[in-house]
């Protein structure tokens, strides 16, 4: 291809062999997308969902670059790495990998806080006749 846009909007099954590779650095999704595989990050997750053998090769890679995060860290923590910053680190992993690092936010209701006073005995109902 050539000309100003590069993306390619094609799948190619070959990809999926390098793809985990193209995350050893740490790279993000998006730049495993516009660096590596010239295409659009929504791209990237239609073809998640639409081929599975792409979806493993993902997933591989999106775990490689995690675990190259938690070297980082570790590396830091250890005082292997000068000038370390543990807040950006960790502000890095709480926001690439929120399934691991995120932060669980229980959404309560008003209903569900009511239900708890009563559970725990701190309301109690009482009937008008």
């Amino acid at each position: 291809m050539t000309g100003a846009n590069q993306y390619r909007p094609d799948y190619d099954p070959t990809i999926c062999k390098q793809l985990p590779e193209y995350f050893k650095d740490g790279l993000s999704i998006t730049q495993v997308c516009a660096w590596k595989l010239k295409i659009a990050r929504s791209t990237y997750y239609e073809w998640k969902e639409k081929h599975p053998e792409f979806k493993l090769a993902a997933e591989m890679g999106e775990e490689i670059s995690e675990a190259y995060h938690e070297k980082k860290l570790q590396e830091g923590a250890d005082g292997l790495i000068d000038n370390f910053s543990a807040p950006a680190r960790i502000f890095i992993m709480k926001s690439r990998f929120r399934t691991t690092y995120g932060e669980q936010k229980e959404e309560k209701t008003a209903g569900d806080s009511l239900l708890e006073k009563i559970v725990l005995g701190e309301v109690s109902i009482v009937s008008k006749k």
